[in-house]
């Protein structure tokens, strides 16, 4: 009996957790577009934005009810630090202004180790907020250094 009650409970919840876990993913991929703007352990993203790098920033200190991701920024430090859960990621925000807007890079301080779902909605939170253009990595990597 608790044989079957495991399985029925096992096959029903396999597709929820498997959801969980793989949503995140397939919605960085489309939002994406086939451009990987990141390096090959997600701690770098590179972006355009068409605006001042003082207009980023004013966007930046503003933070909205439809932000795809909680945050805080320390203009002091250049750290924009990422909230869900418990979970915290911070990362150093660069900027190169150009002839027609910015360069952005955001570096993430450390690699976590445990899981997140935050990397994964980083490149949505840049377009929805900033009108950002993923710029691929390999690149782009060397100017916006």
């Amino acid at each position: 009996m608790d044989f079957i009650f495991f399985a029925i409970a096992f096959v029903i919840l396999l597709p929820v957790v498997l959801y969980v876990i793989f949503a995140p993913m397939f919605r960085e991929k489309k939002i994406s577009n086939g451009i990987n703007n990141q390096d090959v352990i997600s701690k770098n993203y590179l972006f355009r934005v068409n605006c001042t790098k003082q207009d980023f920033l004013q966007q930046l200190s503003l933070q909205n009810a439809d932000d795809v991701l909680k945050y805080t920024f320390d203009h002091s430090s250049m750290t924009i630090t990422f909230h869900q859960y418990d979970t915290r990621i911070p990362c150093k925000v660069f900027i190169k202004e150009f002839d027609d807007g910015c360069y952005i890079r955001l570096n993430r301080y450390v690699f976590m180790g445990g899981r997140s779902s935050i990397p994964h909605y980083i490149n949505e939170f840049m377009i929805k907020k900033f009108d950002a253009e993923l710029l691929p990595y390999k690149e782009y990597k060397d100017i916006i250094a």
